[in-house]
């Protein structure tokens, strides 16, 4: 008997076949880009979907025979001229895993932000990253298609063309309304067109074409009704997410995910906090108020918790210093050293502060981390805790105070006293030595850099700052004279700008603290700390950009929430080291507190119960030889590791997942051995069949026969004869696992799942 011919294309389905393939594309393609703000030529892209689509479309609904060779010729031709272009696409690819992994760093701490280094214009990366992107439209343009076309599956193709959502779903971004309007109406048409497929056999075209016009009015209904600018979630949504993501960040706050890489803004699950790399033309963060630190601390005042400083400015965005800089000046462990000797101070730039402070009372200080990002620990003014003193953190270079692999809670000592310079007492010993030479030499000449072009104006704004701001009197050291100038600066900018969250970003081109100097006069904490910085640097004052949290320790627990995420700036005091100045309005570092009526310091907190509570080694009171103070110093708690339980949990989680896996398809073929059409259930058993034999299990007759009589008989099987394949089947399966070794009866039973 001769199988029926496959129903032809009529005008009609490849028409409605065209245009759903060319609005999944399309819709796939763009929901990507918006949703990673990513800068394409959008007529390029559309038109390069239409091109796409009607290249596939021709592909698969020819016969293979035609099919195949025009698919060969395609992607040969299209290959070769994108390879022509490959300097550019490969300058797409590094633009588009910078804005993933940017967008990633907002959620996951451990994930550095990147910046592409290639030298282009605007518009050059515009184009650079659409022909990326049509090269990837290429291969996904054909899994689509084929699952569209060929197989005529509506889980396929959905899963395909939502395929690049899913990188931005993790990250909690949406792509824009329009973008994700049209990729959930094409998979509605889809869906409704399977739906009446078998009813409607000879109409397909019709009936897909048909299904889109009441798709595409409910959703311009829902887009009317429910304006996607004005909407507000639900309270219980909002609940939701924050819980959401406060447990999400919690489980992955402590992984060390730094040069993570990736392929694959209201963004659902941005977190606020501190960066390596601060882009000031990215969007005010928004807050809703979570938890991001949680502190446990006696001591009672103003607590600014430093995260990452930022040296270098360009692009309008802020930097570390890139890693040789800092050879011979820091070691591996994080100390200071000097280049050409070889003693070791055990002390990072960040603690020379604590170390002019005598033996004031010092603070323990307990961090833990609960969804601020960065993978940095987030410490208080003035860090006491040496590098030989830390556990779970280690010094980075001379910026921040990096987290160890899972550790998310610290207990770190500071003296809070140290902020008062009329306490301090000059470095003595290989300090005083190795501080002089990092002063002269290292500071100078990373912290003054300015970038071309703007020296000018910012001296002119300094001018205005001093001439306005700056007392009379005299000043009895250059470190005064450099806090009175700060001051002076930060008066300045409190009467030249307002403090505006919603202020709107420069022209193209314009550089944004010029732009915030010169025209706006509004911005937030990001724009009075890089201007601030720029212009203390303009003065020759060493400077340098500094993020983090502020908040008030009223003694005991503190909660921490992401709106109190700030940014502030330091300046180099000669003989003291990086002292914190603020710049915008309406925020004060003011010592009084934490200088009168000083409480006695703390004693050792209590350890965490989770075994990821590292806690720091009490801290020697100077640098250079060790006193015994008038305060007990806490006994260290050897904290449990949790990197220990790591291996185990990964070997529990896989053995699960095999046994899940097993459960599962044993579930499943019992499912599809059991179906009410009985053709059916042949069916299912010849295929179980078949992958037994390609296990090396012998033919079995009987079974091809039934499954022929299934496949191309007009009357079918019976129950009766299903249900006694089934049995002969059930032990042809039995006999077969008997008759292997052990190993190989374990391999298909576990590995394979056929048993």
């Amino acid at each position: 008997m001769k199988r029926p011919r496959p129903h032809m294309h009529t005008p009609v389905d490849l028409l409605a076949d065209g245009l759903l393939l060319w609005v999944l594309l399309g819709s796939s393609v763009f929901s990507f880009s918006t949703a990673f703000d990513l800068a394409v030529e959008n007529r390029a892209l559309l038109f390069g979907a239409l091109l796409f689509m009607l290249f596939y479309l021709a592909v698969f609904s020819l016969p293979i025979r035609y099919g195949f060779p025009l698919l060969i010729a395609g992607v040969t031709g299209m290959g070769l001229l994108l390879w022509q272009v490959r300097t550019l696409t490969d300058a797409g690819w590094a633009s588009i895993q910078c804005a993933v992994v940017n967008a990633y760093a907002q959620v996951f701490p451990g994930i550095q932000e990147i910046m592409p280094i290639a030298q282009l214009s605007q518009e050059e990366w515009r184009w650079a990253v659409t022909l990326f992107l049509l090269s990837a439209l290429l291969v996904l343009g054909y899994l689509i298609g084929w699952a569209l076309l060929s197989c005529r599956s509506f889980w396929r193709t959905a899963c395909l063309s939502v395929l690049p959502l899913v990188p931005a779903l993790a990250a909690g971004r949406l792509p824009h309304h329009l973008s994700l309007m049209f990729l959930l109406g094409g998979l509605a048409v889809l869906l409704w067109a399977g739906l009446v497929r078998a009813r409607y056999s000879k109409h397909n075209g019709l009936v897909t074409l048909g299904a889109a016009a009441p798709v595409a009015l409910v959703l311009a209904l829902l887009t009317a009704l429910i304006s996607p600018a004005s909407y507000q979630r639900p309270a219980w949504a909002v609940a939701g997410g924050t819980a959401l993501t406060n447990g999400f960040t919690a489980l992955t706050t402590g992984l060390d995910l730094s040069g993570l890489r990736l392929l694959p803004g209201g963004k659902g699950l941005t977190a606020a906090g501190s960066s390596s790399h601060v882009d000031l033309g990215s969007e005010a963060l928004t807050f809703d108020g979570h938890t991001v630190l949680h502190v446990e601390t006696d001591y009672v005042g103003q607590l600014y918790l430093r995260g990452y400083s930022a040296a270098v400015y360009e692009n309008n965005a802020w930097s570390p210093l890139p890693q040789e800089a800092y050879e011979g000046w820091i070691s591996e462990e994080g100390s200071l050293t000097t280049p050409g000797t070889a003693f070791d101070l055990n002390a990072n730039p960040l603690n020379l502060p604590a170390l002019t402070a005598g033996n004031t009372p010092y603070y323990a200080i307990t961090v833990e981390n609960r969804s601020a990002p960065g993978g940095c620990v987030y410490l208080p003014y003035q860090p006491l805790s040496r590098p030989g003193e830390l556990s779970g953190a280690q010094f980075q270079d001379d910026a921040s105070l990096a987290r160890a692999l899972l550790v998310r809670t610290h207990t770190l000592y500071f003296r809070p006293a140290a902020l008062d310079l009329t306490q301090c007492v000059p470095l003595s010993g290989e300090a005083a030595q190795a501080e002089q030479a990092y002063a002269a030499q290292f500071v100078p000449t990373y912290y003054l850099q300015l970038p071309d072009g703007m020296v000018e104006e910012l001296e002119r704004h300094c001018q205005a700052a001093l001439e306005l701001h700056m007392p009379g009197g005299r000043v009895e050291n250059e470190n005064q004279l450099y806090l009175a100038a700060a001051q002076a600066v930060a008066d300045y900018l409190k009467g030249l700008a307002s403090y505006d969250l919603t202020a709107s970003p420069p022209p193209d081109g314009s550089d944004y603290v010029l732009y915030f100097l010169n025209e706006s006069h509004r911005g937030y904490c990001m724009q009075f700390a890089s201007a601030g910085t720029l212009m203390l640097r303009a003065m020759g004052i060493p400077a340098r950009y500094v993020s983090g949290f502020a908040a008030y320790s009223q003694g005991g627990s503190t909660d921490v929430p992401d709106s109190a995420a700030h940014a502030w700036v330091e300046i180099y005091l000669s003989g003291y080291g990086w002292y914190p100045v603020d710049m915008t309005p309406g925020y004060s570092l003011s010592t009084q507190t934490q200088t009168s009526a000083i409480p006695q310091p703390s004693a050792t907190p209590s350890p965490s119960p989770t075994p990821s509570a590292p806690v720091s080694a009490p801290p020697s009171a100077q640098p250079q030889t060790p006193q015994t103070s008038s305060q007990p110093h806490p006994e260290a708690v050897a904290p449990f590791d949790l990197k220990l339980l790591l291996i185990p949990a990964l070997l529990l989680g896989l053995i699960g997942g095999v046994v899940l896996r097993r459960v599962l398809c044993r579930y499943l073929r019992r499912r599809r051995f059991a179906q009410k059409d009985p053709n059916q259930s042949v069916k299912a058993l010849y295929r179980y069949v078949r992958a037994l034999e390609r296990r090396g299990a012998p033919p079995l007759p009987v079974c091809y026969a039934m499954a022929q009589q299934a496949a191309f008989s007009r009357e079918g099987v019976t129950a009766e004869e299903c249900d006694r394949l089934r049995h002969q089947v059930t032990d042809y399966a039995e006999a077969f696992q008997t008759s292997l070794s052990r190993t190989q009866r374990f391999i298909l039973r576990w590995l394979w799942a056929l048993v």
